[in-house]
């Protein structure tokens, strides 16, 4: 009977009275294998018969409706999951199906009309017209044979509005025919010998699949069918290792999955809003309604979209909070407890969060400033601890002990750096340019300037030769951070390529501070000479008390080069060069070169 046919109790009557009986699902399913096996195969028709006339056989004998009656039978049952009596095996190979030209040919040389759902509806010209506008040219010879879309779709009544083939039924059909005729599932990615440069189903593909992929319903659907599931794990090449499944994978990932917190995003920008939102709340780009079905997760999970907090996804979400300038200090916060609790080990990857200066790198910052207050000011890493004590020990631990340096005291390079900054603050007449150099007055920073010197060869000296412990000389502990690896190397390196020793001044009349090269300093005087000014210039007379003497000796001379002892002859030189030389001063007295 006409499925829409609406009749009364009384026609129901009538037609049991005629002996019209309602029929079971399994004599359903074996009326609908009888008539697709009993379908003539073009190899069954005489040899002799031509082209024309076995066309002509077929369309004469061949009956479209039973057909698909059959074929909607079968369909409904296998994705109830059904068994029928028969097995579906006894269909592959057994049966042939009816191609886009209408012809009866083997599944497995045919390929689905629709890939995911979506429907290949433009035609090969078409898409070739479209790559000529867009400059995309093809690598084939141009020919005017393409190859024909394979399985026909259902044949059906335009007429009809509930005829009209939706994206449910389309899925519901490759499931069935690629699972039970093992017909080829469509492919957007590969192109035919002569055909368009983009692969037929490209383009609607990418165009309407990730609106499709980023809906709750469309997986709880799937997740109700195994078959279903079979399906997408085919036609995606879940977990498979080879050039076409990353092919596909890369292409999936991409699609596009617009969303309020991502405009213009992917699908590998998503996150599960079930798991994720409890973390981040509504910052990331969430697919939701997604059902807690690991084969489902798995298979998200191969398009790019975050199912588990791991890692991966937690360093995912912290790249998204960066790139979209989320300055939330809970919200990273919360992201580095966890990373801390992976075990994460952060590179020079610029994700540490300071408020109203972006994100930076490890190297760039640290947990506490120097205690040095002229340091302090001219120090150009970052501090995190006033931005993030408050937020528990697990953060300040991963901050302060494992990914960035506790205090700059530990590194020869923000020492050098810090004590370059402070040199040139000082300088009245500076030309020289440098970048974040802090406003202070060249009179506060003259005044300031031996002692935060003194504490930066204090440190220095502890990094590069060690801590005198009586008579003992104690190294310093090696270091894990490669650019501590040499401190030694990178001290002299900033020494030796611009004046960097102070020393105060000397009496009434002489400027606060003197800046001398290592080729100017020396750490003490011959005899002779004391008493003398030179001795009120040598670096012992500054340098050497505090309790480290021995290693400040071994530091000055050996790692800076600096000479030991200032001989008579060496004095001499001096005061004949300072008769034709004018030491270079500031114009207000603050410090002096040489």
């Amino acid at each position: 009977l006409e499925p829409s046919l609406e009749m009364s109790s009384q026609s129901l009557r009538l037609l049991h009275l005629l002996g019209v009986e309602p029929v079971s699902e399994a004599e359903l399913e074996a009326s609908a294998f009888r008539t697709l096996l009993q379908i003539h195969k073009p190899g069954e028709v005489k040899a002799d018969t031509t082209k024309r006339t076995r066309q002509s056989e077929i369309d004469t004998n061949f009956d479209h409706k039973s057909y698909w009656c059959a074929m909607t039978v079968l369909k409904t049952s296998y994705l109830k999951g059904r068994q029928p009596e028969a097995g579906w095996d006894a269909l592959k190979g057994a049966a042939n199906l009816l191609s886009h030209s209408q012809q009866l040919v083997p599944a497995s040389r045919l390929r689905l009309w629709s890939f995911l759902g979506v429907e290949l509806r433009l035609p090969p010209a078409l898409i070739s017209n479209i790559c000529s506008i867009a400059g995309i040219e093809s690598e084939e010879a141009p020919s005017r044979h393409y190859v024909e879309r394979a399985a026909s779709a259902p044949s059906l009544d335009p007429s009809r509005e509930s005829d009209v083939p939706s994206l449910e039924s389309n899925l519901g059909w490759e499931v069935f025919m690629c699972n039970v005729f093992n017909c080829q599932p469509a492919d957007p990615l590969s192109t035919s010998i002569g055909g368009p440069p983009l692969p037929e189903g490209f383009l609607e593909s990418f165009l309407r699949l990730g609106q499709i992929l980023t809906t709750g319903q469309f997986w709880q659907k799937a997740a109700g069918s195994p078959m279903t599931l079979d399906y997408l794990s085919r036609v995606m090449h879940l977990n498979r290792r080879s050039e076409s499944a990353f092919a596909r994978r890369n292409f999936l990932r991409k699609l596009s999955a617009r969303s309020k917190a991502a405009p213009h995003g992917t699908m590998q920008d998503l996150f599960l809003q079930e798991v994720f939102q409890s973390l981040a709340g509504c910052y990331l780009p969430y697919i939701s309604g997604v059902p807690s079905n690991p084969r489902v997760h798995s298979l998200l999970r191969w398009c790019g979209v975050s199912t588990e907090i791991d890692e991966f996804s937690l360093l995912k979400a912290l790249r998204f909070v960066r790139e979209s300038d989320i300055q939330d200090l809970g919200l990273v916060s919360e992201i580095y407890r966890r990373l801390y609790n992976c075990g994460f080990n952060p590179d020079e990857e610029k994700i540490f969060l300071v408020p109203g200066k972006g994100f930076v790198s490890k190297s760039q910052c640290v947990w506490r400033p120097f205690k040095s207050e002229l340091l302090r000011r001219c120090c150009q890493l970052e501090v995190l601890q006033d931005h993030y004590s408050r937020f528990g020990a697990d953060v300040r631990t991963a901050l302060c002990t494992s990914w960035i340096r506790e205090c700059p005291e530990t590194s020869a390079k923000a020492l050098c750096e810090s004590l370059i900054m402070a040199i040139e603050c000082a300088r009245v007449d500076s030309s020289r340019h440098l970048p974040g150099k802090p406003s202070i007055p060249p009179q506060e920073a003259a005044a300031k300037l031996f002692p935060a010197s003194k504490a930066a060869i204090e440190d220095l000296v502890k990094l590069c030769v060690g801590t005198c412990l009586g008579m003992d000389l104690i190294p310093p502990e090696p270091s894990q951070r490669v650019e501590d690896k040499r401190p030694d190397g990178v001290v002299f390196n900033h020494f030796v390529q611009q004046r960097m020793i102070v020393v105060p001044g000397v009496g009434e009349g002489d400027c606060q501070c003197r800046i001398l090269s290592m080729g100017e300093a020396y750490w003490d005087v011959v005899p002779e000479l004391a008493g003398t000014p030179a001795q009120d210039v040598a670096l012992k007379t500054h340098y050497g008390v505090g309790g480290n003497e021995e290693a400040t000796i071994i530091f000055f001379t050996e790692v800076l080069h600096v000479k030991p002892f200032l001989t008579l002859d060496d004095w001499t030189v001096i005061c004949q060069t300072a008769l034709h030389f004018v030491p270079n001063s500031d114009s207000n007295g603050n410090i002096e070169e040489g």
